[in-house]
């Protein structure tokens, strides 16, 4: 009876030992896809931002040169 009693305990401990890897595994796989999708959301807020930023870059150069036209303008026409 000792040996199969021994065998019972080694199973039961290879299966808990076997749930416990299982467990760790998922929440390791948890917090690197966490991490993962944290990665991609700021690469892409990053893209975003540099978009906002370049618009906003080109309506200040737009309006800029906008104003300078104006000057032009109201110089030449300030000559005649």
């Amino acid at each position: 009876m000792g040996s199969i009693d021994k065998e019972i305990q080694e199973q039961i401990k290879g299966k808990i030992k076997a749930e416990i890897q299982a467990e760790i595994q998922n929440q390791i796989k948890g917090k690197v896809e966490a991490e993962v999708e944290k990665q991609v959301q700021e690469q892409i807020k990053g893209k975003i931002n540099e978009k906002i930023e370049a618009e906003i870059d080109a309506q200040i150069r737009g309006q800029a040169r906008d104003k300078i036209n104006k000057k032009i303008q109201e110089q030449i026409i300030g000559k005649d």
